[in-house]
């Protein structure tokens, strides 16, 4: 792959991790110019392992996925329990926190990502033109701080291979 960058025929390099820690081992080793990796409302990894300032300071793209945890975060508040019971607490602290603060799932969600200094690029997927109006809409509301008591270092939760 440097070869083709030498040669101009690839501008970046990048990969995709799926957790954080992977960082450090793949910089053992190359230089990357872009890493993908899962952050979002609960899975604040990215920031906690200390990847995200070992990239900025590499002055690395990072590009952030999973930001609704394959939808999960989008879904009421009684699905999830039913769905996924073991974080109840968690589930019912983050509609109180949304509820008081007047905005829904999808704002938080992006609202809280675009927050975070050194995430260049936000990865969404749509399965029709609404949900990217919708997407494009939510993303315009910047004043939210989400309470650091919603998040989780559980990979039974943060992995969706694992559910």
């Amino acid at each position: 792959m440097e070869n083709l960058k030498t040669q101009g025929l690839v501008r970046k390099i990048g990969i995709s991790v799926y957790s954080p820690d992977e960082v450090f081992d793949y910089f053992k080793d190359a230089a990357f110019d872009i890493v993908q990796a899962p952050f979002n409302l609960l899975d604040r990894r990215l920031i906690a392992s200390g990847s995200l300032d070992f990239l900025k300071g590499r002055k690395v793209e990072v590009h952030v996925r999973s930001v609704f945890l394959q939808g999960l975060l989008l879904l009421d508040t009684q699905t999830k329990i039913e769905k996924f019971g073991k974080w109840r607490l968690l589930w019912e602290a983050l509609d109180e926190w949304t509820s008081s603060d007047g905005i829904s799932y999808l704002e938080a969600c992006l609202a809280y990502v675009n927050a975070v200094q050194g995430i260049d690029y936000i990865l969404v997927g749509v399965n029709k033109r609404e949900n990217l109006e919708e997407i494009l809409s939510a993303c315009k509301k910047t004043d939210v701080v989400a309470p650091e008591y919603l998040q989780s270092e559980d990979l039974q939760l943060l992995n969706p291979v694992n559910w």
